[in-house]
């Protein structure tokens, strides 16, 4: 009887913290124009192309907050093909500066997704309920400009990073078809 008690009490924290090693708490998320694959917690919910123009976002499940966690991935052709991933950084601060109340950067970091370079700057701003933190990730793949974004609240971010970092993580692009 103690022994089910331990297995229940197992599997609820399992399925609860979305662990990607437990079968069926992960999906998987692969984009059939621009080859790129992505898993996200099963708990999530997914949206193919926003009215924001992202290819897909991924949302927390309400969290009985006025802002909802999100993960996104926004596609689109790069106008200037000789620009630099530096220039897109530049510029994406620039337009969330523009965009986001108070917007600060908080750091910036190089990254890495195979042969393809990133930037990833992390920044914070307000919204109506508060202090939120973003994170977003640029970087250039075969004449596009990949841009992942994840937001939250502030009160959120050291609960939500691990998750972030675990979808960042997954992100992958598939090689071309034959």
């Amino acid at each position: 009887m103690i022994r089910a008690g331990y297995i229940a009490l197992l599997l609820t924290t399992l399925i609860g913290c979305d662990a990607r090693w437990f079968p069926g708490a992960w999906k998987t998320y692969e984009h059939p124009t621009y080859r790129f694959q992505i898993e996200y917690p099963a708990s999530w919910e997914k949206i193919e192309n926003t009215p924001f123009g992202s290819e897909v976002l991924f949302r927390a499940p309400d969290q009985n907050e006025l802002f909802r966690s999100t993960a996104n991935v926004l596609v689109e052709e790069l106008k200037n093909p000789q620009i630099s991933l530096q220039t897109l950084v530049a510029l994406s601060e620039k337009q969330l500066k523009a965009l986001l109340k108070d917007y600060s950067v908080l750091s910036r970091a190089p990254l890495q997704f195979g042969s393809v370079q990133a930037r990833e700057i992390r920044g914070k701003y307000f919204g109506s309920e508060g202090e939120r933190r973003i994170r977003t990730i640029l970087m250039i793949h075969n004449g596009l400009q990949f841009i992942l974004t994840f937001s939250n609240s502030a009160r959120n971010d050291t609960k939500i990073q691990p998750m972030f970092n675990e979808i960042l993580d997954s992100f992958v692009f598939q090689k071309p078809r034959k």
